[in-house]
């Protein structure tokens, strides 16, 4: 009874697309973009993307409280079948150059 089951669980992954491999892994990376200084007031939309045939289960950002920055869009992406994570900032005070200003993440999976 175990083995049908088994066989219709794996039957039904394979029609969604879904590898049954017993020796498929799954690797996680995190990648990100820092973005720095701008003059005030300023609004950017900043993207991170994965690698082509890894997908992105989750994003997000860090900021600096200090530059009072305001998070509009913390979002999923697509482009060309590309996944990703964008994020959308404004400040209304001027930062140098120098100045780490935020960094967006995306959390990349890819089946191995």
């Amino acid at each position: 009874m175990l083995g049908k089951k088994l066989k219709v669980l794996a039957a039904g992954l394979f029609a969604l697309g879904v590898s049954a491999s017993v020796h498929a892994a799954l690797v996680q990376t995190v990648r990100h973009t820092t973005i720095w200084g701008f003059p005030a007031p300023h609004s950017r939309d900043v993207d991170v993307w994965c690698e082509p045939g890894e997908v992105a289960t989750g994003g997000g950002y860090k900021t600096f409280d200090a530059l009072d920055l305001y998070i509009s869009k913390s979002a999923p992406i697509s482009n060309n079948g590309v996944q990703g994570w964008g994020i959308r900032y404004t400040s209304a005070y001027p930062s140098p150059d120098s100045a780490i200003i935020a960094t967006a993440y995306v959390v990349c999976l890819k089946q191995q």
